[in-house]
């Protein structure tokens, strides 16, 4: 039987997407990750910068996050088709962890410009 995942309720939708959290919070990247915006919340708190780079970091943060989390996704579901070693998995994988690492980097350079901006100036 087929599940329609538009028409279910709201809840239901909601504890769905809660189990999805719970398997990417087994992943360490993905809890480096939530202790880095972890870090960065106290760290604007403390230092209460003007509120558009509040908004920047959280978003560079943000998509980090949601980049992780769909390299995790990717690594399941290319493991789950391809449970043997594959040079074509290995390319979606790569590939993935690279959407990674260009999503950190670029957040990392966002983070040096607000140094620079906020704290050093």
């Amino acid at each position: 039987m087929k599940t329609n995942f538009k028409n279910q309720r709201f809840l239901l939708r909601l504890k769905n997407a809660l189990s999805g959290f719970y398997f990417v919070w087994k992943e360490n990247s993905f809890v480096f990750h939530i202790l880095a915006l972890s870090a960065l919340l106290s760290l604007l708190i403390w230092i209460q910068p003007p509120l558009l780079w509040s908004v920047v970091l959280l978003l560079c943060a943000l998509i980090v996050l949601v980049v992780e989390m769909l390299n995790t996704c990717i690594e399941r579901l290319c493991d789950f088709i391809q449970p043997e070693k594959s040079e074509a998995i290995k390319a979606i994988k790569d590939i993935a962890a690279a959407a990674v690492l260009l999503s950190s980097t670029t957040a990392v350079l966002i983070a040096l410009i607000f140094a620079y901006d906020v704290l050093l100036t």
